[in-house]
């Protein structure tokens, strides 16, 4: 039993969004849904000239959107911000998509661009990811991309540059605003602009995301991501190098790094896209880690919908984990076990310096001396929960350990 209040306890609303949920909400009441959730809308916004779906956008991408459309304008219950913060979002997403298509008709060479040895930590949500991944990125020679440009990667920016561009400027405005929203979300998960964040908005970028499920309820879309051929995997990951390869063009043969969970449903397609990636699985008890996500998730639904149900989102987040799980056991069984390596939580936690030794072993990288003091200076600047303690229980979500458990059979905590 916690002590204190657990970090979600409900949504946060300052006077303005309940003012505009207000009147979002009269204004459905007479048949006025704002903004519109509909593919020519989102089209007309992504502020794309001669923004169009042609040829290059399979039936399957647009079957994709079109699931989670029709979950945002029904099952998602969004309120008038929730509208507005979707809306933004597929804009930006479709927009990405649209100027990826454009920059590689005009800069054909860009696929050319190598991406050797990459690294992507992979592990399932709540188990390590971020400060493994952040570790990683002190590594002089990596390229481990900052949050203002996976949201945003065309054109490729300066990887050491960033703060007069007009997109680092737009999500820092952006991310001011969310923290002003939610401020329970700094402490679950924190996002600056600048640092290097997870590269999943370049698998949304696709519509091929399993981290949809954030954001709002998506029963439609997760079926028909369930559903998604071999193919549909392929041209999401194809799509998802060539971004990669645009944030490289400039950064002067530099080694990719980039961490998400969302890699766990299509482990198989990242591994053939990337033949001579490695593959880093954190990993951590499922009791600790699966009550930590229905939190983050709670928070970030929060956000966009007055009906957060905590039992629900403990029902869905157990469906993500073991969906992940049952596709990772079947993934690892055809990939090269020298590729992946997993690193317990715990082992993290108590000396991570050395855990990312055994890992540039393991993938003969170099260890330099630079790098190991980077990473040093990183963990003095930014110990554990800096910005509050993350604070839920199992009860909270409706969850037992006993269906944890059952949920999590075959996977190998540590």
């Amino acid at each position: 039993m916690l002590k204190t209040a657990p970090t979600f306890s409900g949504p946060h609303r300052p006077a303005g969004v309940r003012l505009v949920n207000a009147v979002g909400a009269a204004l459905s009441r007479v048949g006025l849904r704002l903004p519109r959730l509909d593919l020519p809308s989102l089209l007309r916004a992504s502020k794309v000239d001669g923004a169009r779906l042609d040829a290059d956008d399979d039936a399957a991408f647009v079957e994709r959107v079109v699931a989670l459309l029709d979950d945002a304008n029904g099952a998602a219950q969004l309120n008038a911000v929730g509208r507005w913060i979707m809306h933004a979002r597929l804009a930006n997403r479709l927009a990405n998509r649209l100027r990826v298509r454009q920059w590689l008709l005009d800069h054909p060479r860009t696929q050319d661009v190598p991406v050797e040895q990459p690294l992507f930590v992979v592990g399932q949500p709540r188990t390590g990811t971020t400060l493994l991944y952040l570790l990683l990125a002190q590594d002089p020679q990596a390229r481990a991309p900052r949050l203002w440009e996976v949201n945003t990667p065309v054109p490729p920016p300066l990887p050491d540059a960033g703060r007069d561009d007009p997109r680092y400027v737009r999500c820092e405005r952006e991310l001011a605003r969310l923290h002003k929203y939610l401020p329970e979300l700094a402490v679950a998960h924190d996002f600056a602009a600048n640092v290097p964040d997870e590269c999943y908005p370049m698998l949304e970028t696709a519509g091929f995301s399993p981290t949809f499920f954030l954001y709002l309820d998506v029963p439609a879309y997760w079926t028909r991501l369930k559903a998604a051929s071999a193919a549909e995997a392929e041209a999401a990951y194809a799509l998802f190098r060539r971004q990669i390869q645009i944030l490289l063009v400039r950064a002067e043969g530099r080694r990719w790094v980039s961490k998400s969970p969302a890699h766990l449903w299509f482990l198989d397609a990242l591994a053939r896209t990337f033949p001579d990636t490695g593959i880093i699985a954190t990993q951590r008890e499922p009791v600790e880690a699966i009550p930590s996500l229905c939190s983050l998730t709670a928070i970030t639904r929060s956000a966009s919908s007055d009906y957060v149900d905590p039992a629900y989102i403990g029902r869905v987040v157990l469906d993500w984990f073991a969906e992940s799980q049952r596709r990772t056991r079947a993934a690892r069984a055809g990939i090269d076990p020298s590729r992946i390596a997993d690193v317990p939580y715990r082992r993290l936690i108590d000396a991570p310096i050395g855990v990312v030794g055994e890992l540039y072993e393991r993938f003969r990288l170099p260890f330099t001396h630079l790098f190991e003091r980077r990473m040093r200076d990183w963990l003095g600047a930014n110990p554990q929960h800096r910005k509050g303690v993350h604070r839920y229980t199992l009860e909270q979500f409706g969850l037992t350990a006993a269906a944890i458990e059952e949920a999590a059979a075959g996977y190998g905590a540590a």
